[in-house]
């Protein structure tokens, strides 16, 4: 009788785990490379810039550090989309780039950046992390971050 209850559950086990990585969606990003731009004018505010590109893409995602007095900001960047994520004593995590960080407008970042995505990654660690680090957790957590149907945009 057991195994008959049981027999449903793996079932639908199967079914949900094949179609998750049957997606492809996932893998698509896990290969990425993060080159850092060096005798580029940026702005004061600036201090350090990188690209990310994610397997053979030819549109990289711009990566620009800003230190301010108790945090230093990773500003990600590209046509449709602008995101920050802080790094401070408080932890790593995602924000909205606000004001003059965000080139995008409002309604084309609202569209791409994904909202639930963007509240489960407000702490990614809860304490500061080294420049390498948070390079490597934005690009890991940034495909996440993009709505499916805005994915090629990482491309």
């Amino acid at each position: 009788m057991k195994k008959l209850n049981l027999i449903p559950i793996v079932l639908v086990c199967v079914i949900v785990s094949a179609h998750v990585y049957g997606t492809d969606l996932r893998t698509k990003f896990e290969n990425y490379k993060i080159e850092k731009i060096n005798d580029l004018y940026v702005g004061n505010e600036a201090h350090e810039v990188w690209t990310v590109k994610y397997g053979t893409g030819e549109n990289p995602v711009t990566i620009v550090k800003c230190n301010s007095e108790n945090k230093c900001e990773y500003i990600v960047r590209s046509k449709f989309f602008a995101v920050s994520y802080a790094n401070s004593d408080k932890g790593f995590g995602a924000r909205v780039a606000k004001g003059s960080l965000n080139n995008v407008p409002q309604s084309i970042n609202n569209a791409v950046i994904n909202a639930n995505q963007m509240k489960n990654q407000q702490t990614i660690s809860p304490q500061l992390v080294d420049n390498e680090k948070a390079l490597n957790l934005i690009a890991s957590y940034l495909p996440d971050l993009i709505n499916a149907n805005y994915k090629q945009v990482l491309n």
